[in-house]
C-alpha cells in the first residue's frame, strides 16, 4: 500500500498492511533529517501557508517533506487551513504573533532551536456566559479563503 491508500483504509476500518505513522518534529529536526539524508527538494523554500505538520510548521516545502517521509518509511499526515483573509489581532508585547482565534504565540527554546509555543490561555477559557460567548470576537467563517483547500489539498497527495 501506498501512503495514501493507507491512510483511507484505516480512516474506512479497512485492513491495512501496517498502521499509519506520523512525524511531529520542529523545524531544526526536519532540517537536519534532510540533511542527514541529503535531501535538497524545497530547501529555503520559506513557511508554507495553509499546509503544516500535525504537530507544527514545515522547515520546506511539501514535496522535501515528503521525500522525507519516504526515506523514514512512515506516512505522514499535514494539516490543511484555509488561509484567514480577515483582520488579524495585533500581538501583544513580548509575543511573536497572533492568530485570528486571538491565541498569542511565543518562541520557546529547547537547546537546539525553538518552537512556537501558545503563552496566553484563549479567552474563551474564562467564559461563564452566553453573554460571554455573544462578546467574544469569533473570526468571521466568510473571511477563510476556502477555494484554496483543493490545491493544497492536492499538494499533500
Amino acid at each position: 500500500m501506498n501512503h495514501r491508500e493507507r491512510y483511507l483504509a484505516a480512516i474506512q476500518h479497512k485492513p491495512v498492511d501496517k498502521v499509519p505513522t506520523d512525524m511531529w518534529a520542529t523545524i531544526e529536526v526536519q532540517e537536519m533529517l534532510c540533511d542527514h539524508f541529503r535531501i535538497k527538494t524545497g530547501k529555503g523554500s520559506g513557511k508554507m501557508i495553509g499546509i503544516e505538520l500535525n504537530g507544527g510548521a514545515l522547515s520546506r516545502d511539501v514535496e522535501g517533506i515528503i521525500e522525507l517521509f519516504d526515506k523514514l518509511d512512515i506516512d505522514g499526515c499535514f494539516n490543511l487551513m484555509p488561509p484567514y483573509l480577515g483582520k488579524i489581532p495585533e500581538p501583544l508585547a513580548g509575543y511573536k504573533y497572533a492568530d485570528e482565534w486571538g491565541l498569542l504565540y511565543k518562541p520557546t527554546g529547547h537547546g537546539t532551536g525553538s518552537y512556537d509555543e501558545i503563552f496566553s490561555p484563549p479567552a474563551l477559557a474564562a467564559a461563564e456566559t452566553i453573554e460571554d460567548l455573544d462578546a467574544y470576537n469569533w473570526p468571521d467563517p466568510d473571511l477563510y479563503d476556502y477555494d484554496r483547500l483543493p490545491g493544497l489539498a492536492e499538494r499533500v497527495w
